[in-house]
């Protein structure tokens, strides 16, 4: 039987290390979630409706030409893009991205309010919440710009494509930043999973409010 729309994740693997753990931990919290190649057709995804999709090894970060990319439904279901913290989305090893996001909402009560009006309006898909790097632990854009320069240059001069272009580029900027850019990583890990779990508790406990009203 299937699942109910409201709780599936389709999971897109590009091929990399850590698929069937993420879609393990999802199956964990009782989150029906599927497996399917990067490439699976346009009209699947619409067919299938996912609330969420994971983008497993996917190299979006750094746009190179030949690179896989996931279909162009990935980008079309309609999905609000939030911000925690500041206006503009967030960046990965800096804060700013340049691009704001469609709505800034800084308390898990209000993410929590927004999430849940979303889907009593009946409006399929998910919420897109990003957050930024701790400042303490940013980095400047005029220094990690010269690193992923660097770091681009290197692999097209050693001939990595495709899939194996996301894991040279984090090992090679890592060695360039002398370490720093996996603290940073680490950091905005641990501050994802903390703004994660404050807006899941709020969630939480709007819906027991809302069975006991």
């Amino acid at each position: 039987m299937a699942a109910p729309s409201h709780s599936k994740i389709l999971i897109l693997d590009f091929g990399a290390q850590y698929t069937q753990l993420i879609a393990r931990r999802l199956r964990e919290t009782h989150v029906y979630c599927e497996i399917h190649p990067y490439d699976v057709g346009e009209d699947f995804i619409r067919t299938f409706a996912p609330r969420g999709v994971v983008l497993s090894g996917g190299p979006n970060s750094v746009t190179e030409g030949d690179t896989p990319r996931a279909p162009e439904a990935v980008w079309t279901q309609g999905v609000p893009v939030l911000s925690a913290g500041q206006d503009e989305f967030a960046a990965f090893y800096v804060r700013e991205s340049g691009f704001r996001a469609d709505r800034r909402i800084d308390s898990p009560e209000e993410q929590a309010r927004f999430v849940r009006t979303k889907w009593d309006l009946g409006l399929a898909g998910g919420v897109l919440l990003s957050t930024p790097v701790p400042t303490a632990n940013a980095l400047p854009r005029c220094i990690v710009d010269g690193w992923i320069e660097q770091a681009l240059a290197d692999a097209a001069a050693r001939g990595v494509r495709g899939k194996a272009v996301t894991p040279f580029l984090l090992a090679r900027i890592e060695q360039l930043s002398g370490g720093r850019s996996l603290e940073t990583n680490i950091a905005l890990v641990k501050h994802n999973a903390e703004v994660g779990a404050r807006l899941a508790v709020a969630l939480d406990r709007r819906a027991v409010t809302r069975s006991t009203a």
